[in-house]
């Protein structure tokens, strides 16, 4: 940089990979709320591979025009701009596309697929949904009891959040048609 404070905006990269900062908000009613869940999916140029990496809401990083604090504050601080804007200074990559979904709208998408199988690496009993160890079909309100517990399975939110990429894959393997293959 030229000794500014900030980090000089990230370039596009040329090989036609795609970022995109998936946004998981615990919106209710009117307030803006946090963002839950934030991931990086990266799409390889070729579509052959995507990568997909979660980054703990509870993350100590520097928001842009707020000092440090967590990362789940910028959302609340300045929606999806200033959280794409928190992720690109903290990654170093350009966030080509951002998704924003609440907790209504997460069911509602899983409702529309006709549910989703996943497998679970842990049994666990949450929000009156019992979840046993291996494949499991889940419908929009199972798959967002599934996704938002913490307390029961080993890891805490590190855990948590593996279930929330296991059920982004299954997602993306259902509108793919090849959830069979999980």
């Amino acid at each position: 940089g030229s000794g500014g404070t900030g980090s000089p905006a990230p370039e596009p990269v040329a090989n036609n990979s795609l970022n995109f900062g998936l946004i998981g908000s615990d919106t209710r009613g009117d307030e803006r709320g946090r963002s839950d869940v934030l991931q990086l999916l990266h799409l390889s140029g070729a579509r052959d591979a995507a990568y997909l990496v979660s980054l703990p809401r509870d993350s100590w990083v520097d928001i842009p025009g707020h000092g440090k604090g967590k990362i789940n504050w910028a959302y609340s601080f300045g929606g999806a701009a200033l959280t794409v804007e928190t992720l690109e200074q903290l990654l170093g990559v350009q966030m080509d596309h951002v998704v924003i979904i609440d907790f209504e709208g997460f069911s509602q998408v899983i409702n529309s697929l006709g549910g989703i199988t996943v497998y679970n690496r842990y049994s666990t009993s949450s929000r009156g949904f019992d979840f046993p160890k291996g494949d499991i079909s889940l419908d929009g309100d199972a798959a967002l009891a599934f996704v938002r517990e913490r307390y029961t399975i080993p890891g805490g939110d590190f855990g948590r959040a593996e279930r929330q990429r296991d059920v982004i894959k299954a997602i993306g393997l259902r509108v793919k048609g090849a959830d069979d293959n999980y």
